[in-house]
């Protein structure tokens, strides 16, 4: 079983691998553009002074 530094570190080794495999495809226009059609349209932030209640 892992300790809890061994766990961190796995974590982040896993992290940076995604991101390398992410910065790959955005790289390439092709994966780009297929991967960004597939995203929800993106919300506008919320207003600093608005509540909802």
């Amino acid at each position: 079983m892992m300790d809890r530094d061994q766990q961190i570190e796995f974590m982040k080794n896993a992290e940076a691998r995604a991101q390398g495999y992410l910065d790959r495809w955005m790289a390439n226009p092709e994966y780009r553009a297929a991967l960004l059609r597939h995203l929800p349209p993106q919300q506008p932030p919320a207003k600093a002074g608005s509540s909802n209640g």
